[in-house]
């Protein structure tokens, strides 16, 4: 991908990040994944309610690994917390190492893992 569709990506998922947080009242994750089966980068913004602790998810981006390489990724990443600072990131399935990368950069209340509990009733 050249600069000039990476900035056009990253501007796109920017403007949908933005409609979410003018619209809604909710604290608002981002949730980022990279699916094994399929390989391809998933974003999605989450959208926490206040009631229940019902979570609400949109897809704003997915993009194959053979169209975003990891570099690129980070890329996307970097400039989403550019412009939301105060706006968690939950990596779900990540290296280890990436994380804690990233959480070396950006502090431990932006970058998280993203834990799922499973509970068998």
């Amino acid at each position: 991908m050249n600069n000039i569709q990476l900035n056009r990506l990253i501007n796109e998922t920017n403007t949908k990040i933005k409609h979410y947080y003018e619209h809604y009242s909710s604290a608002i994750n981002l949730w980022v994944t990279k699916s094994v089966i399929d390989p391809h980068y998933v974003i999605c913004v989450e959208l926490v309610h206040d009631f229940g602790g019902a979570i609400t998810s949109f897809e704003i981006l997915s993009r194959g690994t053979n169209e975003l390489d990891p570099e690129e990724f980070l890329k996307v990443i970097n400039q989403l917390h550019q412009s939301w600072p105060h706006m968690p990131i939950l990596f779900h399935d990540f290296p280890k190492k990436v994380i804690n990368s990233l959480r070396d950069k950006f502090g431990s209340f932006i970058i998280r893992d993203d834990v799922v509990i499973n509970k068998n009733y």
